[in-house]
């Protein structure tokens, strides 16, 4: 079990090799990982990734590419919309107070064969009194759940193409989801997977390996 302390809010890329005590990568099963924080542009990336165009999806087509997963986690589109415009107009009211944050976030992350289980569990603070917006980072993950005080959370697209939680009530609320990706080969051996995960104030990763 390997334990990631910090803040979250950047993508993150997990490897995961095999080596014996000698240092050398062998099939064997003491596995080491190698934790790196990437940033947004993922300068790491190889070049022939960062050769790949950008792509750009006018936003009322970005439902259709979105994984069957995640539509199964989101609210009524009209129901999402009435929300946001409210929160919308709750934080130009607050002019410059941040009304809605995540406090802390806890993750599980667990591999079986080439996929990986996600679970977490964020404390959502909300300082409005009516519905507030907070984006959430989530990205390179299909998430099968999302449960905000134990009922389905308001989950939809803002007008930016974010994931956005709206909360509807003032103060501490609990968050908690689940979802799935996989882990992708390095060519120099070993396996690797990245996720971007909600910016929080502060919380930790657990990573689990057979």
């Amino acid at each position: 079990m390997y334990v990631y302390r910090g803040t979250s809010g950047l993508p993150m890329r997990f490897n995961i090799h095999r080596a014996n005590s000698m240092g050398k990568r062998v099939a064997h099963p003491t596995y080491c990982m190698v934790i790196a924080l990437v940033v947004w542009c993922f300068a790491s990336m190889t070049q022939a990734e960062q050769s790949k165009p950008d792509l750009y999806v006018p936003y009322e087509d970005l439902a259709h590419l979105i994984d069957p997963a995640d539509k199964a986690v989101l609210m009524d589109r009209a129901e999402f919309e009435s929300l946001l415009a409210a929160a919308e107009a709750n934080a130009r009211a607050s002019e410059t107070i941040e009304l809605g944050q995540v406090r802390r976030s806890e993750y599980l992350a667990e591999v079986t064969g080439d996929t990986v289980t996600l679970t977490g569990s964020l404390e959502v603070v909300s300082l409005g009194k009516g519905p507030v917006a907070v984006p959430l980072g989530f990205a390179q993950i299909g998430l099968t759940r999302a449960a905000l005080d134990g009922e389905p959370a308001p989950l939809g697209y803002d007008d930016r193409g974010r994931l956005t939680l709206i909360v509807t009530a003032q103060g501490n609320h609990r968050l908690e989801v689940a979802g799935t990706t996989k882990l992708t080969e390095l060519s120099s051996g070993g396996m690797q997977f990245g996720v971007s995960l909600p910016a929080a104030v502060g919380g930790n990763m657990k990573l689990g390996v057979p």
